[in-house]
């Protein structure tokens, strides 16, 4: 069995809604009918992602893209990418294509917010099961990637932080 290449590359919006929707990890913000909303507000809309040596894709992310200074773009992943956050190399892959995606369109800065459970709680706040991610903020810290904290309240630039 051969080594298993990974490529970062665009992908279709077939693509993307054919992974994101088998996925139980991906948030609706990371589906094909919020690409469709972003695209026809005439938002800058990318879908990007991961595909392996069988053409087959493994992670996927949509990117929103607003200007910044007139030259330079912020850009956004709500609750993306969605990937396997376990598998090193492909957070590895993902993160460093990202990075020089991201320069190849002029960005500036990006703000992801993976959907990833910090904590189970019950319905009066009470944690029942906590979650360590540390190893993945570590290894996006290498990566040039910087944590910023749990937010608290409610933010123009962010998702709300509590789900249920």
């Amino acid at each position: 069995m051969g080594v298993m290449k990974m490529k970062f590359t665009n992908l279709t919006a077939k693509e993307f809604s054919d992974f994101t929707d088998r996925m139980t990890y991906s948030h609706f913000t990371q589906m094909e009918g919020n690409y469709e909303l972003k695209v026809a507000e005439g938002t800058e809309s990318h879908l990007v992602g991961i595909k392996n040596n069988d053409n087959e894709v493994i992670a996927a992310c949509l990117l929103t893209a607003v200007p910044v200074m007139k030259i330079f773009k912020y850009f956004y992943s709500h609750r993306g990418p969605v990937l396997d956050f376990n598998n090193e190399k492909l957070v590895e892959c993902f993160f460093t294509g990202l990075t020089r995606y991201l320069k190849r369109h002029k960005g500036l800065f990006v703000l992801v917010d993976p959907y990833i459970l910090e904590s189970n709680r019950d319905a009066d706040g009470r944690i029942l099961k906590s979650y360590d991610n540390s190893n993945l903020i570590n290894q996006l810290n290498h990566l040039g990637y910087q944590y910023q904290g749990h937010s608290i309240g409610y933010s123009d630039t962010s998702q709300i932080r509590w789900l249920s």
